[in-house]
């Protein structure tokens, strides 16, 4: 683990930050780029694009090794109990390159199916998230923490024998759903509005 974490952390994220300066921004002509040719600046900025790209990859290859380490940490079989029976399938068939490229709807199960199991202890579903959003933010973003938090008060409002208590946990947990603008049809299986019918 400790290796895991040295070498991860200092190397790839020294490359990522060695790339950092680059943005979409630098492949705008500039004065001093007037006087190359057409296809010398073509070339330039393919390259940059180029280098964007694999720091992109790098940066959610090292998120998914770092949410797979987490999901490992949190007993990954009782985790992955909880998935569905086609998402079970999907991530027996899956490669790692297929988690970090195409894999998202896998992520997500996996993140909610860990998130989920906890639900119930606020305290550690915070740290958990919290966790979440400091080693993979790009798989775990701010609307992913406020659907699980809208998610978390659905599940408490489902128990809770106080009507007055339900109906004040369902309208907070529908003003975390507003405030999510953009939710991946992946994530919406976390949702599940049926649990209080």
């Amino acid at each position: 683990k400790q290796w895991y974490q040295r070498r991860v952390r200092a190397g790839l994220k020294g490359f990522l930050d060695e790339y950092a300066p680059f943005s979409h921004s630098d492949l705008t002509d500039s004065p001093c780029r007037t006087s190359r040719t057409t296809s010398k600046v073509q070339a330039e900025a393919f390259e940059r694009n180029s280098v964007l790209q694999l720091r992109l990859l790098v940066q959610y290859s090292v998120e998914a090794l770092e949410l797979w380490r987490e999901l490992c940490e949190y007993q990954f079989h009782l985790i992955a109990e909880r998935l569905p029976t086609e998402i079970k399938e999907d991530l027996c068939r899956a490669t790692f390159r297929d988690l970090v490229v195409g894999g998202k709807q896998i992520t997500v199960a996996l993140i909610n199916a860990l998130i989920e199991r906890y639900f119930g202890d606020t305290n550690l579903t915070d740290a958990l998230c919290a966790r979440l959003r400091e080693i993979c933010p790009n798989l775990y973003g701010a609307a992913d923490l406020k659907t699980t938090k809208a998610n978390e008060l659905l599940q408490s409002a489902k128990h809770q024998t106080n009507k007055t208590e339900q109906n004040l946990m369902l309208q907070k947990s529908l003003e975390l759903y507003k405030q999510v603008t953009v939710r991946p049809i992946g994530d919406l299986q976390s949702v599940r509005l049926g649990v209080l019918l």
